[in-house]
């Protein structure tokens, strides 16, 4: 949606002279603000992925207009989410420098405005006061995820503050709210070996999402549906689709959903109560949930409590990506694996629980949920399961450094008064000295069974070519390549191959899963333009056969997402978006990838037979 400013050069007192439309809020600005006032324009959304950085790397509006008035800067904002960690940037709150200042905030005007669009949608108001300079900012509620924010700001005495409020009043009164409409899609054509064996399916949402995290946990239902969850500040949005990929119900939960396992009569999830965002002193607690088959909570048990420490010392909350916390079910037995560390003033680090057991009907064991020793300092889990046990994959950054496996015994796990994990071991070493190594900008996908072997595809610039940074011991240097690890499930072989191997482009975000006779490899490649500052993607794919070898060449894999032109997206920690949710196995046998496109309205269902 672009913005439309008409500039009408009008002598008449209060004159309106530019109508501006965000994305569904339209209003009126007057004629000063077109004589000599700088206008700043956003005209397009700024997408991050950015769980661990949300603060620093995330702009959390779509479109934006500002602008100064008599020595306020005014600021009008749309926001599809709920994310308002901008709105909240900084808190100054003095008791007696407040309460004397509460007199210079006219709150009570915007929420009785004649303007009956705001009046109904009005949700809070921020005061902030610092040394003089004074800022309001106003936030109404568009939908269940959007916000409409409005904030002015100034160092100028009380008058002109006041004045500002004025002027701003007049504008919101001219306030409309029309429904956005959904945007027409180009055509995908498919090529290379996927030609006529994939269906792509876009299905209108009934609210906007955040397209801050477009990385949505699926998993399929045995009636050969799927559960999507989607996470934003205030919580989870829960769809559950049938076969025919119609939405037949929605669900509310109020805190950040990480992982699904769908269980006979609904799910289990869990869920954190905050940002996940790698610092000290952040440990939010932990809960293990089980919804009905509508995605409604029937009952909720914390797995680990806020601040739950004994000693003296810090805690960090590891798992602050989606990624860092995953959950398995097999029978009536369910496994949680997480990464939550206690870490004291003499360095030692306890591992509070590398995983906990749980019972489908009883919630949480108090037996065999503890793993003293395991791996330090996490900042990645994933796992899958099959009969007998549960294969856990980590990323860790010391003791030891790589992409780890453990593996449990279901059975043994049963039955267990302490540890359950017998067994662990290296899947890929990482070098580095600490605090200056390669797994800052190493991922992983999803774990994947097949013929006996677990495959894992590690996405990483230890050993891959690299143009952009000179020193051997930078931890990111901007230029990852593929690499397959396939380790048999009794241990006994392993063997790691180098998938990719490109100058001046890097293979991030890789997808693996089996399409019955060969696997299916998506990931995206970036290419870093030097002048601009910007990567430019494109996706790719490749069929392999189970040693990894090339069964068709290296082809392009367009999407209705991949079509929306994604080198407007801001990303962090270079090209990490983690686009979409991994490839997931139905129970017909084909494979559904789900991306929320990004308008916010729709996502973007892809089956592939």
């Amino acid at each position: 949606m672009r913005f439309f400013i008409f500039l009408l050069l009008l002598n008449a007192p209060r004159a309106w002279s530019a109508h501006v439309t965000l994305s569904t809020v339209s209003f009126d600005v007057p004629d000063a603000v077109a004589a000599g006032n700088k206008v700043l324009v956003t005209t397009d959304g700024i997408s991050t992925y950015a769980w661990n950085r949300l603060r620093a790397d995330s702009s959390s509006y779509y479109y934006s207009y500002s602008f100064k008035l008599d020595n306020v800067l005014f600021e009008f904002r749309e926001c599809h989410k709920v994310d308002i960690y901008e709105a909240f940037e900084t808190y100054f709150k003095p008791s007696l420098a407040k309460s004397k200042e509460l007199k210079n905030f006219e709150i009570t005007r915007f929420q009785s405005t004649s303007n009956e669009f705001l009046r109904s949608s009005f949700s809070n108001a921020v005061v902030e006061y610092d040394k003089g300079m004074r800022k309001l900012t106003l936030l109404y509620t568009i939908n269940q995820t959007g916000l409409f924010l409005v904030s002015i700001k100034s160092k100028y005495p009380a008058e002109t503050f006041l004045k500002a409020q004025n002027n701003l009043d007049s504008i919101l009164v001219t306030a409309q709210y029309t429904q956005a409409v959904v945007p027409q899609h180009e055509t995908v054509i498919q090529k290379g070996e996927l030609v006529n064996r994939t269906h792509h399916t876009t299905i209108k949402l009934p609210y906007y999402l955040a397209t801050d995290f477009n990385n949505p946990v699926v998993q399929a239902t045995p009636d050969n549906g799927f559960v999507v969850v989607f996470a934003h500040a205030e919580g989870s949005e829960i769809f559950k689709l049938n076969a025919e990929n119609k939405i037949t119900a929605t669900a509310h939960h109020d805190k950040i959903i990480h992982d699904i396992a769908i269980s006979e009569k609904g799910f289990f999830s869990l869920s954190s109560t905050d940002y996940n965002m790698l610092s000290y002193g952040i440990y939010p607690s932990l809960y293990l949930n089980k919804h009905n088959q509508n995605g409604g909570v029937e009952l909720s048990q914390v797995v680990f409590k806020q601040n739950d420490v004994k000693l003296p010392g810090n805690q960090v909350f590891d798992y602050y990506s989606r990624d860092n916390v995953c959950l398995e079910i097999a029978d009536t037995f369910g496994i949680i694996y997480m990464n939550s560390e206690k870490r004291f003033k003499d360095l030692k680090v306890l591992q509070s629980g590398a995983y906990k057991t749980f019972s489908l009907e009883n919630g949480i064991l108090k037996k065999g949920n503890e793993d003293l020793y395991h791996l330090s300092h996490c900042f990645a889990q994933a796992s899958t399961h099959d009969s007998k046990f549960a294969y856990l994959v980590s990323l860790s950054d010391g003791i030891p450094r790589g992409v780890c496996l453990s593996k449990v015994d279901i059975a043994i796990a049963k039955d267990s008064t302490d540890t359950t994990s017998f067994y662990h071991h290296v899947l890929f070493e990482i070098d580095g000295t600490p605090g200056d190594n390669y797994v800052a900008d190493t991922h992983f996908s999803e774990p994947l069974l097949y013929n006996n072997f677990l495959y894992v595809i590690i996405e990483t610039e230890q050993g891959a070519r690299t143009d952009l940074e000179s020193n051997e011991l930078s931890a990111n240097r901007g230029h990852n390549d593929l690499f397959l690890v396939k380790c048999s499930l009794d241990s006994k072989e392993m063997i790691v191959k180098q998938l990719t191997k490109t100058d001046k482009i890097e293979e991030v975000n890789p997808k693996l899963v089996d399409l019955g006779n060969e696997l299916l490899l998506i990931y995206s490649e970036a290419r870093f333009d030097k002048q601009t500052s910007r990567y430019s993607f494109a996706d790719k794919y490749l069929l392999l056969d189970e040693r990894g070898g090339r069964q068709s060449i290296l082809e392009e894999f367009n999407s209705f997402y991949d079509n929306e032109k994604r080198a407007d997206y801001k990303m962090p920690d270079g090209p990490v978006n983690r686009d979409g949710s991994n490839l997931v196995k139905m129970a017909d046998g084909s494979v559904i990838w789900v991306r929320l496109l990004k308008n916010a309205q729709e996502i973007e269902v892809i089956r592939f037979k």
